[in-house]
């Protein structure tokens, strides 16, 4: 399938959308003693939770588990939380970069939640955080 052919949101039911999600959570191919990397359904958004520290890993394989999951729903918008994230390589800043570039093309808002000085100036380096809004908490986006 091509990108361009390839399912732009309304395709899954949103029990499938669930299973997706939870089936990438409770794999637990993206938690160590140094990093916890989650997705989280809030109402209507997709939250790409990063907590500890994102050092140097190959994430190639998660691309392939988290394609699906923002090919099958339209999402209102997907929202960074790095707000808990110690540190972050450059595995982590390509993992995402890629995550809002595939959210971006399925035509989902960005968000970033404010993370660490030492965070924050490592995205800066990357062009990320000058991109998209940032936020001080998750429900300054949902609104809540």
């Amino acid at each position: 399938m091509t990108d361009d052919a390839r399912p732009t949101g309304r395709t899954a039911s949103s029990a499938q959308y669930t299973a997706l999600v939870d089936r990438f959570n409770a794999s637990g191919s993206y938690v160590t003693h140094e990093c916890r990397i989650m997705l989280i359904r809030l109402k209507g958004h997709l939250v790409l939770r990063i907590e500890g520290r994102a050092q140097q890993r190959d994430f190639r394989e998660f691309a392939t588990e988290v394609r699906p999951i923002l090919a099958t729903r339209q999402l209102k918008s997907l929202i960074v939380d790095l707000s808990l994230c110690e540190t972050v390589a450059s595995p982590a800043i390509g993992l995402i970069a890629f995550v809002m570039m595939e959210a971006q093309r399925s035509g989902a808002g960005i968000h970033l939640i404010r993370a660490k000085d030492t965070v924050m100036r490592s995205l800066n380096v990357m062009g990320l955080a000058s991109l998209y809004g940032i936020h001080d908490t998750i429900e300054a986006v949902v609104g809540e």
